[in-house]
């Protein structure tokens, strides 16, 4: 497992591997920090494990200090597509829209390998202009929100005609088309 930190000009990625050694686990661990441009590696055994709520505390470590091991937080609100939380692969329909295929291509590959994105969908239903946006989740699902309602997405399939949400809450199955007819919205 392992989870990378960034900044402008310095970064760091902490990768542990647990693994079986007799009658008890070995917690071993590599840790790679860059600053500008030189990069230090060190590995390490961590002789202790333990886990606060969500996030895995090692500690009593052979060459590096105590750490933390926190999974990425995505909350389950509008105003975090608009944070740092998520990437945004883009815009389809509205005032200003990106390139359809191109925003079904990211998110359709951020789904496939997990990583923290959005989309945002703009349409028009009875009339009436309704935004719908994706996120991927702490658990590599689609997290849908409609107005107030928020719902988990069973699956995502990304087809010819453009990106196919399944099984959305009680919205059903939700299509985003890979063409948009007609004018903006």
């Amino acid at each position: 497992m392992s989870q990378t930190n960034a900044d402008t000009d310095a970064g760091s990625t902490s990768t542990v591997t647990i693994e079986q050694r007799n009658d008890h686990c070995a917690i071993y661990g590599q840790e790679e920090i860059v600053v500008n441009t030189r990069t230090t590696n060190t590995t390490f055994i961590c002789n202790k494990l333990s886990q606060e709520g969500d996030t895995l505390q090692l500690s009593d470590c052979d060459g590096v200090a105590d750490f933390a091991l926190t999974p990425r937080r995505i909350t389950l609100t509008r105003f975090t597509i608009w944070t740092y939380e998520s990437y945004i692969c883009g815009r389809i329909g509205g005032v200003h829209p990106n390139d359809p295929q191109r925003v079904e291509s990211c998110f359709f590959t951020a789904y496939t390998h997990c990583l923290d994105d959005a989309m945002l969908y703009d349409t028009q239903e009875n009339g009436t202009k309704v935004e719908k946006d994706f996120m991927i989740d702490n658990h590599c699902g689609v997290v849908y929100l409609s107005g107030s309602h928020t719902a988990m997405c069973a699956s995502l399939e990304w087809r010819a005609d453009g990106l196919h949400f399944m099984q959305c809450g009680t919205d059903g199955d939700i299509f985003v088309p890979r063409t948009l007819s007609g004018s903006s919205i």
